[in-house]
């Protein structure tokens, strides 16, 4: 029996007034009228996912916060105001916070625990390199971060408890206000245009720039799933900084000759510096070549997200691990790892973490199986090639080994 495509099953249930629709023809028409544009609610998309209900609860992740460079925070909620505490904590302080109006939430869960794979592989209709870390929150009645947006699109899952969410307009429409509050990014003046209550198993898909406001009506816990993209500026930043490299060209001309005022920054000084800059980016721009300009935006585009470097193994020779394969084992990819694969039909490359690893020699069927995440066994590295591919990436932290009978990370 053929399994059902990831992608599809997040959408399965979306659209219920159109039940003639399938599954590929429900993700047509979410890229196409929602995706980066609107909110949309998906009752029970997840209702029967198995392990949902069981992935973490309330205890579990207040011994995150608690770890040592836990990425974790605490909002608490007065009225209409809001302030925060930044982890990590002590045990006791959760014993001290009460029944009310108060928020837990801890980036990077999926880094510290199992299970999330299969809940990310749901998102694999956007590219694997926009695949941010899993937020989790665990809220008491009340609790809120305030109203707000983010900067990303996210899939916000309900796994536990009802949460209300108020959904507002985009943060650059009228009559909003940027507010800080104890450090917190928000919005004032906010009136919210819908409401919509998640239960668990309920997802509620809403884009970058859309303010949104939850409250939590029962003890709830959220997953939040955050696809990032790399701003212009960001990208503009990188691509500099790897284009200055000693190049022994000569100083800039910036200053006119026998200055009126030497004292002064002429207006000429201030447009030879614009023109220069504005011809060396483009120079560097149109004059890259496409191998390098490829190889340093798989590089970028691959780069471990906060908290995803992964812990180095003790090292192993490629026919260790041929054997450990040979005898039963599996590589899994360790949470965090981004992998890239190109090829324009002249040359084929790999980027993993930031580096570009060779792959010359390798199966096709390999490269495409360690990018598409799985358990990888011995008979998908038909080479030799692929399997010092393999330990390259396992000596790297990028790949790790389950024996038989083992549990999965």
């Amino acid at each position: 029996m053929t399994r059902p495509d990831p992608t599809t099953l997040l959408l399965a249930r979306a659209f219920p007034e159109a039940p003639e629709l399938a599954a590929t023809q429900r993700l047509d028409r979410f890229l196409q009228h929602y995706w980066r544009q609107r909110w949309l609610l998906l009752p029970g998309a997840l209702a029967d996912h198995p392990g949902l209900p069981d992935l973490l609860d309330g205890d579990e992740l207040a011994g995150l916060a608690c770890e040592e460079n836990a990425d974790a925070r605490i909002v608490f909620t007065t009225g209409q105001h809001f302030h925060q505490e930044t982890g990590p904590f002590d045990p006791q302080r959760f014993a001290a916070l009460g029944d009310a109006d108060w928020t837990l939430l801890v980036n990077g869960v999926d880094l510290a625990l199992p299970g999330f794979e299969p809940l990310l592989r749901l998102l694999r209709f956007v590219p694997d390199w926009r695949l941010d870390d899993v937020m989790v929150s665990f809220a008491a009645p009340g609790g809120s971060v305030g109203p707000h947006f983010d900067h990303y699109d996210v899939f916000l899952i309900q796994a536990q408890g009802r949460r209300r969410w108020e959904l507002g307009d985009r943060c650059d429409g009228p009559g909003y206000d940027r507010a800080s509050d104890d450090g917190l990014d928000l919005v004032s003046n906010f009136d919210p245009a819908h409401v919509v209550h998640c239960e668990p198993g309920d997802v509620l898909y809403v884009p970058p720039g859309l303010v949104h406001h939850g409250i939590a009506e029962t003890p709830c816990l959220t997953l939040s799933l955050g696809l990032r993209a790399p701003s212009t500026s960001d990208l503009l930043a990188a691509w500099v900084h790897a284009c200055m490299e000693p190049s022994g060209e000569l100083p800039l001309e910036l200053d006119p000759p026998l200055p009126a005022d030497p004292g002064r920054l002429a207006p000429e000084t201030i447009e030879l510096a614009r023109r220069a800059l504005r011809d060396a980016l483009l120079r560097n721009l149109d004059d890259a070549d496409p191998t390098r300009f490829t190889h340093w935006l798989g590089c970028a585009l691959t780069q471990p997200g906060r908290g995803s470097a992964p812990d180095l193994p003790e090292p192993m020779a490629s026919n260790a691990l041929a054997a450990r394969l040979a005898a039963g084992a599996l590589l899994e990819r360790s949470p965090g790892a981004r992998l890239l694969r190109h090829d324009d039909g002249r040359i084929r490359s790999l980027f993993v973490g930031g580096q570009a690893f060779p792959t010359d020699g390798v199966s096709d069927q390999a490269l495409r199986q360690l990018v598409d995440g799985g358990a990888i066994g011995s008979r998908a590295l038909d080479t030799a090639a692929d399997c010092v591919l393999a330990t390259e990436l396992y000596n790297a932290g990028w790949l790790y080994l389950v024996d038989p009978g083992e549990e999965r990370a």
